[in-house]
């Protein structure tokens, strides 16, 4: 994938990460879609920030 797509889709996780975060503050435990967005959005990041050190850019060594 490329590297430009990847950073675009983690800050798009980030994004909804605190989305959900403020729907669940406003609505309090009672909307349960926003705490699974919250879940989901969490492990989007992850997989995502996993992948983008999986493939590095060209001119950077690890």
């Amino acid at each position: 994938m490329d590297q430009l797509l990847l950073q675009t889709l983690h800050i798009a996780g980030v994004f909804a990460l605190f989305s959900s975060l403020g729907a669940t503050l406003l609505a309090g435990s009672k909307k349960q879609s926003a705490s699974m967005l919250h879940g989901i959005s969490l492990v989007l990041i992850l997989l995502i920030g996993f992948a983008m050190l999986k493939k590095p850019p060209m001119d950077q060594q690890w």
